[in-house]
């Protein structure tokens, strides 16, 4: 198991819809809510 991350993602909901990211790799393709993490360290504040 490795360091734990700290990660955040949104719903976004406009007129019914709901945003969804396509991200495709070789291994196959997956739909994700937009988001992100930072790494041990990274300040949170930008």
């Amino acid at each position: 198991m490795g360091e734990p991350r700290v990660r955040v993602s949104a719903i976004l909901r406009w007129r019914g819809r709901i945003l969804l990211l396509r991200h495709v790799k070789a291994s196959g393709e997956v739909w994700l809510l937009p988001g992100g993490g930072v790494r041990t360290g990274e300040s949170l504040v930008r």
